[in-house]
């Protein structure tokens, strides 16, 4: 109720009024409005705390093929609309994943040209919206031979 007082207060200043002549805000009124306010704001949480994340599915490889000795080319379908981003993981014999590019989401084919031959490689994919990552796609693994 206090908070009130002070808004009706501010509100009569800032309009050229007294605030000494302001009349008390009526205890009704203020717990009312009050408790309105509450109810408003507590709405709005559940809202938000309702609202599903989006779940973010992970790309799905359509091909993996040699490109006639100068790398390699991966083709995919992007399962979630709107990704910013697509993240290329590939690994080498049996060392650990590195990311070797990151085309744009829209986009759903990708050439790795330091691929190299009699190499065996394997690829996985993920989606960046937003901030957020999808899972990685299952791998594929080529060997750029000619």
């Amino acid at each position: 109720m206090r908070i009130l007082g002070v808004l009706v207060m501010v509100s009569l200043s800032a309009c050229g009024g007294d605030p000494d002549q302001a009349p008390e805000p009526d205890a009704a009124v203020g717990s009312n409005t009050m408790a309105q306010v509450d109810a408003a704001v507590g709405m709005q949480q559940q809202m938000v705390d309702a609202a599903p994340a989006e779940e973010l599915l992970a790309p799905y490889f359509e091909t993996l093929k040699s490109n006639g000795g100068n790398g390699l080319d991966l083709t995919w379908t992007n399962e979630t609309m709107g990704c910013s981003m697509i993240e290329v993981w590939r690994k080498d014999g049996l060392f650990s994943y590195a990311i070797v590019g990151m085309p744009t989401g829209g986009l759903t084919a990708f050439t790795d040209p330091t691929a190299t031959q009699n190499q065996n490689y394997t690829y996985k994919l993920r989606c960046l919206k937003n901030g957020a990552l999808s899972p990685y796609s299952w791998e594929m693994s080529a060997n750029p031979q000619t």
